[in-house]
C-alpha cells in the first residue's frame, strides 16, 4: 500500500523502459548507416520543436543497439533504468556487478 520514493521512481520508469524495448526491436533491423543517421534525425527533430522527452525512448534504444554492435554489450533493464535516472538528474544506486560503468556511459551519450 505504501511505497518508498525509490519504488515510486521505478514504477514511473517502467513505461519508458517498455517503450525503449519496443523501439529496440525496430532499431535492431537498421543497417549500420541507418543507425548512424539516427543522431542527425534526433537533432533535426529537436530543432523542429520536438521535446527531448519524446525522443528519449528512441535515443536510449539507439544507444543500446550501438553498444551491442560496437562493444557486444547490451544494457539490461536495470542498466537502462539507471541511465534514465541519471538523465533526470537523479542518483542511481546500483549493486556491485549491475553494470554501473555502462550506465554512466549510456547517460552521457543518450
Amino acid at each position: 500500500m505504501f511505497q518508498t520514493k525509490s519504488q515510486n521512481a521505478l514504477k514511473k520508469m517502467t513505461p519508458l523502459l517498455k517503450q525503449i524495448e519496443k523501439y529496440g526491436e525496430k532499431i535492431q533491423e537498421f543497417t549500420d548507416d541507418e543507425l548512424r543517421a539516427q543522431t542527425e534525425e534526433f537533432k533535426k527533430r529537436l530543432v523542429n520543436g520536438e521535446r527531448l522527452e519524446s525522443i528519449l525512448p528512441e535515443a536510449f534504444a539507439t544507444v543500446r543497439e550501438a553498444s551491442w554492435r560496437v562493444l557486444k554489450m547490451r544494457q539490461f533493464p536495470v542498466q537502462l533504468m539507471g541511465g534514465i535516472a541519471l538523465h533526470y538528474g537523479k542518483v542511481a544506486e546500483m549493486k556491485t556487478g549491475d553494470g554501473c560503468i555502462i550506465v554512466s556511459s549510456q547517460a552521457k551519450t543518450a
